[in-house]
């Protein structure tokens, strides 16, 4: 073994195994004391109370820095198989059955426990031979003893690295709930400082607003000197940009408060509001589980794709779908019914798309792939049955549902 983490499965979550590594070490501390008394009375060789000496701190320092250091010890490969030998070498010069046998099966479970079961099983090993070795064949009961202590100590082994599994899992369960808790707080504070900003600061600033420009208004035809008009036209302006930078922040508050699906409906109906194109939106349920992170990327590239069509597809219809499409994926689809890609530019992949667009001045579609590129996905575009150009974009991981269609987004008068 070398100092490398230990193959099998992570082993990150470790503080769930503090009072389970700490019985088993208690448990091998114990067998330590009572295998020195007794080997002290009956004059067992020194090199024997030595091996006993050099087991302690294999088992104290675990049971007192676990939850500092118990990442260290389950990762080293150097510290795991100092225990290794250490305990080999234990039963070796001081071999009594039941002593020793108890601090094997301690042994094994903590390294299955720390470990994985592949690795622990490797471990056991040595102990396992060294429980059969002083047995000779024609011993039977010797050997039906000593066969059990092996099945003993596979089967602690087995439990061990069962039981850190679990604990394990627990530990990951429980901080994603915590997460997920944390997430729902965090959303739940900024609705309530958007109802706040909206309730007072807004209204406030609207009302100054109105004021301010009826003001302004009175001021163009009474007796005063343009600098005084010229104040309060500036007072106005300023009032007005920040009334709209308090509204973009009430929109945003509410968008990182929103789940997923929501959010998509209000930038696709926003978008639509803003350039009078009818958009059908279709969102799978599953959404809702996707990462907020991964969510903050797909909602700038489903922007960003939307801008596109508006710059330069001429189309009267969009139609955007968000699914789950297996494998633990999303996926992205905005098509439209405008005039289409060239053709040379759906021969190769999205990186050639974009870099041909780029060339052109267009940086959009470039942004895009960054973004997919950051999440591990993939982008591609195509024609459009009977016209338009159909947009794909897959990432993230997210359990399918079955698809709602939300209906269409169009502008009031269109």
């Amino acid at each position: 073994m070398t100092s490398s983490d230990l193959p099998g499965p992570p082993r990150a979550p470790v503080s769930s195994l503090r009072s389970v590594v700490r019985v088993l070490c208690m448990v091998r501390l114990a067998v330590l004391g009572f295998g020195a008394l007794y080997g002290a009375i009956e004059g067992a060789p020194v090199a024997a109370l030595f091996a006993a000496a050099l087991a302690v701190p294999f088992s104290l320092v675990p049971a007192l820095t676990w939850e500092t250091r118990g990442g260290m010890y389950s990762r080293s490969g150097v510290l795991l198989a100092a225990d290794m030998a250490v305990t080999v070498a234990m039963m070796t010069l001081y071999f009594d059955t039941t002593l020793m046998t108890a601090y094997a099966a301690a042994s094994v479970a903590l390294w299955g426990l720390v470990t994985a079961l592949g690795p622990a099983l490797v471990m056991a090993l040595p102990v396992a031979l060294l429980l059969l070795a002083p047995v000779g064949m024609d011993e039977w009961n010797g050997l039906w003893w000593s066969g059990a202590a092996v099945l003993g100590v596979v089967a602690m082994a087995w439990g061990g690295g069962a039981l850190g599994e679990s604990l394990r899992a627990q530990d990951v369960a429980a901080a994603e709930l915590a997460e997920e808790q944390l997430a729902r707080a965090s959303a739940a504070e900024r609705m309530r400082l958007a109802r706040d900003i909206h309730d007072s600061v807004t209204g406030d600033l609207a009302g100054l607003l109105l004021l301010t420009r009826e003001l302004r208004d009175r001021l163009e035809h009474a007796d005063v000197t343009e600098e005084d008009r010229e104040l309060v036209r500036t007072v106005a302006e300023a009032l007005a940009e920040t009334h709209r930078r308090t509204r973009v922040t009430l929109v945003e508050l509410r968008e990182s408060a929103a789940e997923p699906a929501e959010a998509a409906r209000g930038v696709v109906e926003r978008w639509s509001l803003r350039t009078e194109i009818e958009v059908d939106l279709q969102i799978d349920q599953g959404i809702s589980r996707l990462e907020p992170e991964r969510w903050t990327q797909l909602q700038a590239i489903l922007l960003e794709l939307l801008e596109n069509v508006r710059k330069h597809a001429e189309a009267s219809r969009v139609r955007v779908e968000l699914s789950g499409c297996g494998r633990g994926s999303v996926e992205l689809v905005v098509a439209d019914d405008g005039r289409g890609m060239p053709a040379e530019l759906l021969r190769g992949d999205g990186t050639e798309v974009a870099e041909v667009m780029a060339h052109r001045g267009h940086f959009g579609l470039s942004s895009v792939l960054s973004r997919v590129a950051e999440c591990g996905g993939h982008a591609s575009w195509e024609r459009a049955t009977g016209g338009g150009t159909v947009a794909r974009v897959t990432l993230g991981r997210v359990e399918p549902q079955p698809v709602i269609s939300e209906g269409a987004y169009a502008h009031p008068d269109s």
